[in-house]
């Protein structure tokens, strides 16, 4: 776990922190482990991975140990840009080109993925702001215009519920010519469904220790021992939900995650008809846009 950066480096008037204007870092932090736990199933890892698998496991009876290093939600979770999404991360025409027998199965995957996390949403009952707006992979140029609209034939090929629409008639601010409309997901409070999703999980039957930093996990002829500084939990299984922080564990495939570094600028809270004249888009726009890749 980071600590919050030293204030106003390099600007006058602005503070860097490790945290976002989503959430704030919590009080009643979980236990740190110490001494030896045994359990049916290890999870490395409290993000919204993590903690949706120790919930879903537990459920099915399983004993289910969760082990964060900073607390349940911090990171990537909580400091992201709001959207749910089912976009796939890599480039239509690259994917369709290597791929193309793979693509529909890639999309059907991504789709369940932002279905399910609505189901969860619900079914958690947990209040995120969550706006089923769906979104769009908006074009800023002429150029990105024409790509667009070919990804999007590509996407409707291999089986994706979106479609190619242009920028006045669908009602998106000037700024954006058009893009590719993606009926799935929308928008959502990032910080409040991380920190619901925590206040569930420490309500349930899972065993969390926060501030509990994984330092090994090492198989063995019964099972699996994940070491900690405090001690160290024997599991049968070990589930990593480590996303960019598995490269910290010698165990995790080398290749698995690819880190990508992202700074989010949070300023004060603007009025979204201001936003709208300056041609700008408000962070809680009609429907969720972003600038096409």
């Amino acid at each position: 776990m980071h600590n919050v950066a030293a204030s106003g480096a390099g600007s006058v008037g602005m503070t860097y922190s490790a945290f976002s204007g989503w959430a704030d870092r919590p009080t009643d932090f979980a236990p740190m482990l110490k001494g030896e736990l045994t359990c049916d199933i290890a999870v490395v890892g409290g993000g919204y991975a993590g903690m949706a698998a120790a919930l879903r496991l537990a459920g099915r009876g399983a004993d289910v140990v969760l082990l964060e290093s900073g607390f349940c939600g911090w990171g990537g979770s909580s400091r992201n840009a709001g959207y749910l999404s089912n976009a796939l991360a890599g480039d239509p025409q690259l994917l369709n080109a290597l791929y193309a027998r793979r693509l529909p199965h890639l999309i059907r995957y991504a789709d369940k993925a932002a279905r399910f996390t609505e189901e969860l949403i619900g079914r958690l009952a947990i209040d995120c702001e969550y706006e089923p707006t769906g979104n769009v992979i908006a074009a800023v140029s002429p150029g990105q215009l024409r790509r667009t609209r070919r990804n999007a034939e590509i996407l409707r090929g291999a089986g994706a519920d979106v479609e190619f629409v242009e920028g006045n008639s669908f009602g998106l601010p000037k700024t954006f010519l058009g893009g590719v409309f993606e009926r799935a997901g929308g928008l959502l409070n990032p910080g409040k469904f991380a920190l619901g999703m925590r206040e569930v999980l420490l309500a349930s039957a899972v065993r969390v220790h926060e501030r509990t930093a994984v330092r090994a996990v090492e198989p063995q002829a019964s099972g699996v021992v994940v070491s900690v500084p405090g001690g160290r939990v024997r599991a049968d299984r070990v589930v990593l939900a480590t996303n960019a922080y598995s490269r910290d564990l010698p165990i995790a495939p080398k290749r698995m995650v690819t880190p990508v570094w992202t700074s989010l600028v949070e300023t004060e809270p603007v009025d979204p008809e201001r936003a709208l004249r300056g041609n700008r888009v408000p962070a809680r726009s009609p429907r969720g846009c972003r600038p096409g890749r």
